[in-house]
């Protein structure tokens, strides 16, 4: 999206699995109430520290952009996601594009899309995952780069767990459980792939 088309949705849901969005809307739609589109979004939190990070950064990629707040797209978005939740079967869209990925280092890009990889319902570990690099010593590296993923759930960085138990997550360690589990419940398929 050019910076100077369109318009910028910031919001957050504080339902069953609380999160904190900012959705980039086509210049195309910027007259009308624009439909709620996972494709849209920019940037997903589970954390409200990291949410308001985002918002600060925003000007450096879109600097003449509209930051609104919608409330019809807010509980819009909101349904969507949940519905994802409880409906594995309802895909969440290819991951958008967005500068916060654009952002992220060669390696945080490398480790983002292998994420994006996980079938719902599976998990990897942090050394999977830096064994598939090519790199077993990276499994630090691989933790941070989960960290600073800017597409929480799209790229589902909660199904990376650790060697021996849950690891971290951004949204804290109880809402990545909370996450597992309905994953596990909605899927019966939740083991650890290697």
């Amino acid at each position: 999206m050019e910076d100077d088309a369109g318009f910028v949705i910031t919001g957050n849901c504080a339902a069953e699995v609380p999160f904190h969005f900012i959705a980039a809307v086509p210049a195309r739609t910027a007259t009308r109430a624009p439909a709620a589109d996972l494709g849209h979004l920019i940037h997903l939190s589970f954390s409200q520290a990291l949410h308001e990070k985002a918002l600060t950064e925003l000007d450096a990629f879109y600097p003449r952009i509209v930051v609104r707040t919608d409330a019809v797209y807010e509980r819009r978005l909101c349904l969507l996601v949940h519905e994802y939740l409880r409906r594995p079967a309802a895909r969440l869209p290819g991951v958008p594009c967005s500068p916060f990925l654009e952002a992220g280092t060669d390696f945080q890009k490398t480790v983002w899309q292998l994420i994006a990889a996980i079938p719902y319902g599976r998990t990897r570990t942090y050394g999977d995952l830096a064994r598939m690099l090519g790199s077993p010593s990276s499994a630090r590296a691989v933790g941070r780069a989960c960290q600073a993923n800017p597409l929480a759930l799209i790229i589902p960085c909660h199904r990376v767990v650790g060697a021996a138990g849950i690891g971290g997550f951004a949204g804290g360690v109880s809402l990545k459980g909370r996450l597992l589990e309905l994953e596990s419940k909605t899927s019966g398929l939740l083991e650890t792939e290697g």
